[in-house]
């Protein structure tokens, strides 16, 4: 949180000489003008990100209570490029590919939790082996933190689960069972030492899963609450990605 609190509490005393207290600083109107003047230079999706952070802190430190209405409206940074088929592929060949047995079982974990399970990069990290639920009907994969849910797995990337859930001690994390924290740069220092042939990014996977469930047709309740999604206006910047139905599809579907 002090990266997005240092430079506020910084520009609140020399910029808006404003008194150092909680009650003065901390408030919802102050924040909104400390993003519009001491964050210029910021695209609009990285101030969203420090204001989200902010008036969390606001609420942690003073009990305020956001009102959400009166936020200035920001754009969501733009969505990665979702891997194609022939992506897939040669990510599939890039796991079966590592050095070590490890390595190759940490690369296969890595891709059914971000392709297969749709996850963000630190709720790939924070999941551990009694995470993975396997059954008759497939395999689930619970996530916490501050989106907390179960996730059914893609049934094309559960067989990594499913060996990772067979593997030994429930405590351990699924993916790079040997670390003993959740350090962010865990999967960029992985990929950084396989020579992948294209670039692998949580973020990209995810939206995979994203436009992935667009395109089959997944209901939209069952989807939000499995991507962690509160609305769907979340997904209007994933459907330029989406599959175009022929205009008989399209009747096809509306009719029923």
């Amino acid at each position: 949180m002090f990266t997005a609190v240092t430079p506020m509490v910084l520009w609140a005393w020399k910029g808006a000489d404003l008194p150092l207290r909680r009650d003065a600083v901390f408030v919802q109107h102050i924040i909104e003008r400390y993003v519009d003047e001491g964050m210029a230079s910021y695209t609009d999706a990285g101030r969203g990100t420090i204001r989200s952070r902010l008036l969390r802190t606001a609420e942690a430190l003073t009990g305020m209570t956001v009102d959400k209405a009166a936020l200035q409206g920001l754009s969501p940074s733009d969505p990665t490029t979702p891997y194609s088929k022939g992506d897939l592929a040669t990510l599939r060949t890039w796991a079966q590919s590592q050095a070590t047995g490890g390595r190759q079982t940490s690369a296969a974990v890595l891709l059914a939790l971000g392709i297969g399970a749709g996850l963000a990069g630190r709720e790939i990290l924070a999941v551990r082996v009694r995470d993975i639920e396997v059954s008759d009907h497939g395999v689930v994969v619970t996530v916490c933190g501050d989106r907390p849910r179960d996730v059914g797995v893609l049934r094309s990337w559960e067989a990594a689960l499913i060996d990772r859930s067979r593997s030994g001690d429930a405590d351990k994390y699924a993916f790079r069972e040997a670390r003993t924290s959740e350090n962010h740069n865990a999967i960029t220092d992985f990929v950084a030492r396989s020579a992948a042939p294209i670039t692998i990014q949580a973020r990209r996977m995810r939206t995979t899963w994203i436009v992935h469930h667009v395109n089959a047709g997944t209901p939209i309740p069952i989807f939000l609450e499995a991507a962690g999604i509160q609305s769907l206006e979340a997904l209007d910047r994933f459907l330029v990605f989406a599959d175009k139905p022929s205009r008989a599809e399209s009747l096809r579907s509306l009719r029923g």
